[in-house]
């Protein structure tokens, strides 16, 4: 039975370090073999004693049988009598990338030497970097070479012997079922695949296993990223970082094509809106405002969002929009300030969100998909974006402007995140609030910042916002475009629009408003406003038009069914236990619904004949026997008017007869007698 040394033992007999005993045994100058299994469940290998003995003694015949059968060992490489690899020799036996990989080595270290002869004092340094650079190797592996070559002789720049350059010792099926483990949404270790696929096959096939930086080293050698992202990350990921993806020329002048999107600041800003949110822990302190109010009931900390249009030849930013929540109110008052600015456009690129495909800037797109290939037959021009799967509302069509959508969920078709990515990452994390761009960037001395109240308030941000966006058009150069983006417009002259048509063409229109008693109730970004004029009461309960601009909402304009269109103004509501304007407005409303009510029962009394206002003679039925009764009774009132007549007649005579007559003279005891007869 072969006596077997541990590796410790090995080294003390050779006189050798322990890891250069392991390096024999991975050069295969020794064969390790199994011992047994470490209490940790790892094998153990021991070296066979006459193989350590040979090789001691310098037997080369000894220790070359006890060497596995892996390949030529390095010293039975083909020398000249000078000491140097025989190159053809080499190339017989099947070195090739050996003889190759020697002879570059050798020219990098001879142009290096002939540098270093010949370079001034302090100039060795300057020529490692020279040679490192011009063929691709870092400075160290430069003096490396070197080195072995001074200390060993050409020989010594040999390459490394391994077992099989580039493949790996894993068999066939298991590379298959190590595949088949990792490459999924689970998104296996590698310590997984070691224990769940690697040792149950050796294990059935009754050998030792490889040690588990062997799989690492498959995974990582011989599975593609493509491979990776596809299987591991999801479809999406595979189109957004391994999707093949093309490059566009930039456009050669200005307003040729905007791009528009919007883009959460990831820094902290101060908003005096009454809610107190975002504080946290820190809300219960004095709000930095200066109110003396606790936070909790005064200012809150927001991020903003910025509405931006931007032109692709110049990098320039010609319209944008702060606030709170993207709208697309804020959507149009960028294209506003952008359009009057700037001029008008050729194309517009657009986000597909809903801000940006509301009605009146175009509406949805009714096709938004990837093309397949009998969609791009023929055509110039992206298929799925543009008309006419895009509603082509007044404002494109009224500025000739072509309306193009981008796709869901590509990202890098739209060249305005990258300019963004630019301007903000100039200043962007030297304002106070910065937040960093997820959770392991936030910085810790936000908390700070935020518990001294340390931030910008919301006016001040859009100050420091536009004192940048001016440098960036007067300093800055984005890329390849040569110049800043001012540049591009300092001799360009633009299409331009009258600027009250451009506002009608902005204004948001809602079809089908129904007009109540109160007037007319609209609702943007959460807020409730109502509406209401004198002119207005004579349409309550019919179906209205509106246009009006929801950012700057002092007036509607209301569209009526008879064709008129009324201006009509914020409402004012009363208050409890006051008679004010709101009350006057109601009345002023009430009076002229009533003086239109009259005029029109004036206008159509009598214009329809009897005969169709009563096609069935049920109205003349009853209309005949109201007239019957008047009648009946005008002939009772005609009777009693007589019956009155000649009472009062005979009541005059009477009184006649009785002044006629000599008056009798009574005296109170007269009338005393005739009371007791």
């Amino acid at each position: 039975m072969t006596e077997l040394l541990t590796f410790r033992d090995a080294a003390t007999q050779l006189s050798l370090s322990l890891r250069s005993v392991r390096r024999l045994v991975r050069l295969g100058r020794l064969q390790a073999e199994p011992t047994g299994r470490h209490p940790n469940g790892k094998i153990t290998y021991g070296i066979a004693r006459a193989a350590v003995e040979g090789l001691a003694l310098g037997d080369s015949r000894l220790a070359l049988t006890a060497a596995p059968a892996r390949g030529p060992a390095p010293d039975m490489v083909p020398l000249t009598h000078d000491g140097i690899p025989d190159v053809a020799a080499m190339r017989a036996l099947g070195l090739a990338s050996h003889a190759s990989e020697w002879d570059r080595r050798m020219r990098i270290v001879a142009e290096y030497a002939d540098r270093q002869l010949h370079a001034a004092h302090g100039g060795k340094r300057a020529a490692a970097h020279l040679v490192a650079a011009k063929y691709g190797e870092s400075v160290s592996t430069i003096y490396r070479w070197w080195k072995d070559l001074r200390d060993g002789g050409p020989a010594a720049l040999l390459p490394a012997w391994r077992v099989s350059e580039g493949g790996t010792v894993l068999p066939a099926d298991l590379q298959c079922q190590v595949r088949e483990f990792y490459l999924n949404s689970r998104r296996a270790t590698v310590a997984q695949v070691y224990s769940h696929v690697v040792l149950p096959y050796y294990k059935d096939i009754s050998q030792d296993p490889p040690h588990r930086s062997t799989v690492a080293r498959f995974v990582r050698k011989h599975i593609l990223p493509l491979e990776k992202v596809f299987w591991r990350e999801g479809r999406r990921a595979y189109e957004a970082d391994a999707a093949p993806k093309v490059v566009r020329a930039l456009p050669t002048e200005p307003n040729d094509w905007w791009c528009a999107d919007h883009r959460l600041w990831d820094l902290m800003v101060i908003v005096p809106d009454g809610r107190g949110a975002g504080w946290g822990k820190h809300e219960k302190t004095a709000c930095p405002c200066g109110s003396g109010r606790e936070r909790r009931h005064c200012c809150s900390v927001r991020r903003p969002w910025l509405s931006m249009i931007v032109d692709i030849a110049s990098a320039a930013f010609v319209g944008y929009r702060l606030g709170l929540v993207p709208t697309a109110s804020g959507v149009c008052h960028a294209l506003r300030s952008a359009i009057l600015r700037a001029g008008i456009p050729k194309h517009f690129y657009r986000d597909n969100g809903r801000e940006f495909s509301a009605r009146r800037l175009g509406g949805r797109a009714d096709r938004l998909l990837k093309p397949l290939r009998t969609d791009l037959d023929g055509r110039q021009q992206w298929p799925c974006a543009l008309p006419p799967d895009v509603e082509q509302c007044g404002v494109w069509t009224a500025l000739d402007v072509e309306l193009v959508t981008a796709l869901p969920y590509h990202p890098w078709s739209k060249p305005i995140e990258s300019i963004f990515h630019a301007f903000s990452g100039q200043w962007e994390n030297l304002v106070p609030g910065w937040t960093g761009r997820d959770a392991k960037k936030k910085p810790e001395i936000l908390d700070t910042q935020i518990r001294d109240g340390m931030l910008l308030f919301l006016p001040e941000f859009e100050a420091v916002f536009d004192e940048q966006l001016q440098r960036w058009h007067t300093d800055h150069v984005c890329g390849d475009r040569g110049k800043p983006p001012a540049a591009f417009y300092e001799d360009f002259q633009p299409r331009t629009i009258d600027p009250a048509t451009l506002n009608f063409l902005l204004q948001d229109e809602r079809p089908r408003v129904h007009v109540e008693q109160t007037g007319v109730n609209l609702q943007s970004a959460g807020v409730q406003m109502r509406f209401w004029s004198d002119e207005l009461s004579i349409y309550v309960g019919c179906v209205v038009t509106v246009r009006w601009d929801p950012e700057e909402s002092g007036c509607i304009w209301v569209y009526t069914p008879d064709k008129r269109v009324l201006a009509v103004p914020r409402a004012r509501d009363a208050q409890w236990g006051e008679w004010g304007d709101a009350n006057l407005a109601s009345k002023r409303g009430a009076r002229l619904q009533r003086e239109y009510l009259r005029a029109r029962a004036v206008e159509m009394h009598g214009a329809t004949p009897l005969a169709r206002l009563d096609p069935i003679g049920a109205v003349a039925t009853i209309h005949q026997r109201e007239a019957d009764v008047a009648a009946a009774e005008m002939q009772r009132s005609v009777a009693d008017d007589r019956v009155r007549e000649l009472v009062a007649c005979q009541q005059l005579a009477v009184e006649a007869a009785a002044s006629a007559q000599p008056r009798k003279r009574t005296t109170i005891y007269d009338e005393g007698l005739a009371d007791i007869a």
